[in-house]
C-alpha cells in the first residue's frame, strides 16, 4: 500500500511540473534583438557586365527602428579586388538607413574593366551595428569579381555536342565548358555521358558481392568499353540502377523514361 502512495505522489509531482512548465510563455523577439545582416554571404560580380551590382542588407526588428549603420569594404592580401580599378563603389556614403519603411537597403557597386587577365579577384563588404542595432551573424559578404579576359575564353560557354545512340541512332545533347578555379591553363566540361546500369543482384548475392564489389566491377566494364570506343562516345560515369528498368510487352526498354 506505502509503495502505491508513492507512486501516486510521484505522478502527482510529475503533473505538478509539467502544469508548471505549461504556464511558461515561448519566448519572443523584440526590438531589443533587432540586427541587421546581410542576405547573402557571397555574390558575384562579371567584369564584363555593365549592370549594377546591388548588395541586399536586411533589419531584422519589430518595429522597424530608424537607424543608420556603417559598412566598410575590406580588400585580402592575395587576389584582391581594387576599388577604383576593379570595381566601382556606388554607395559612397558608407552608410545604410534603415526605418519600418526601408528595412532593406543595399550597397551598390559595378565591375570595370581592365583589359587584362588576372583571375578572379574578390573583396569583402562588412556592417557594423549600432547602440540599438546589433550586427548579425552574416554580417560580411564576399563579392566575386570574375575575370572575362580568361586565356581560354574562347572555348568556354556551352556547346551542342552530337553523337550516335545504340538504340535511337544520331543524338545531341548540352556539353557547358567552365574555367578552373585555379589553373588558368585548364578547363573543365560538364553534362557528360552517363551509363545507366541494372546489374545482376542475383548473380552479384551468389558471388558475396557488396555495393562496394559491384561498383567497381561496373567501374571496370565501364574502363574496358570506353578502349573501344571513340573519343566521343566515351562513358564518363556509371549510374547503378536499384530497380530493374521498365520494359515492353516485348520486353524492350522504355528508354524515354532514362534520358
Amino acid at each position: 500500500m506505502k509503495s502505491l502512495y508513492t507512486y501516486i505522489g510521484a505522478v502527482l509531482a510529475a503533473a505538478s511540473i509539467l502544469a508548471s512548465c505549461d504556464k511558461n510563455e515561448p519566448s519572443k523577439f523584440n526590438d531589443k534583438d533587432a540586427f541587421v545582416a546581410f542576405d547573402k554571404t557571397s555574390l558575384t560580380l562579371s567584369e564584363g557586365s555593365e549592370d549594377v551590382l546591388k548588395i541586399p542588407v536586411t533589419l531584422a526588428s519589430v518595429a522597424g527602428l530608424e537607424e543608420t549603420i556603417k559598412f566598410e569594404v575590406k580588400e585580402p592580401e592575395k587576389k584582391a579586388a581594387k576599388q577604383g580599378v576593379n570595381y566601382e563603389l556606388l554607395t559612397k556614403s558608407g552608410t545604410l538607413s534603415f526605418n519600418a519603411e526601408n528595412r532593406t537597403r543595399y550597397i551598390e557597386v559595378k565591375a570595370i574593366p581592365d583589359g587584362e587577365y588576372t583571375g578572379d579577384l574578390t573583396f569583402s563588404v562588412v556592417i557594423y551595428g549600432t547602440e540599438s542595432i546589433k550586427a548579425g551573424s552574416e554580417n560580411t559578404c564576399t563579392v566575386t569579381v570574375t575575370d572575362s579576359d580568361h586565356p581560354l575564353g574562347f572555348m568556354l560557354g556551352e556547346y551542342t555536342a552530337t553523337g550516335v545512340n545504340y538504340w535511337d541512332g544520331p543524338c545531341t545533347w548540352t556539353m557547358t565548358f567552365f574555367k578552373d578555379a585555379d589553373d588558368d591553363h585548364k578547363v573543365w566540361i560538364n553534362n557528360k555521358l552517363v551509363g545507366l546500369v541494372y546489374p545482376d543482384y542475383d548473380e552479384a548475392k551468389n558471388m558475396n558481392f557488396n555495393e562496394e564489389d559491384i561498383y567497381n566491377v561496373m567501374e571496370q566494364n565501364r574502363q574496358q568499353l570506353n578502349e573501344l570506343l571513340p573519343a566521343y562516345e566515351k562513358i564518363t560515369e556509371i549510374e547503378i540502377q536499384k530497380e530493374e528498368f521498365e520494359k515492353t510487352p516485348k520486353k524492350s526498354i522504355k528508354r524515354y523514361l532514362y534520358k
